[in-house]
């Protein structure tokens, strides 16, 4: 089946319209999808892991604000916001 979004293959994963779908290992986390799917990990050496970054525009009208998130994100507690939501964060 060929759908649109990743998303739209997680909601038919999660509606039992197909047996099985490849999605991001984050979105099994929603609280929508919880108890509707059994997640099979690919094995690392089969696998692509993407990282995801965040910046901030040099030209930003709010840039002490956007460099402070920026900056909560990296930090210990901004980490934890991201496993909440699925997300394995980077430690630089």
């Amino acid at each position: 089946m060929m759908a649109p979004t990743v998303n739209q293959l997680l909601l038919y994963a999660a509606m039992t319209e197909v047996d099985a779908a490849i999605v991001w290992q984050d979105m099994t986390a929603w609280p929508a999808q919880e108890g509707k799917l059994k997640l099979i990990e690919i094995p690392p050496e089969q696998n692509v892991i993407k990282m995801i970054s965040t910046a901030v525009a040099t030209n930003s009208d709010r840039f002490e604000l956007a460099l402070a998130f920026n900056d909560f994100m990296r930090s210990a507690t901004g980490h934890r916001v991201w496993e909440k939501w699925g997300f394995v964060p980077c430690y630089d």
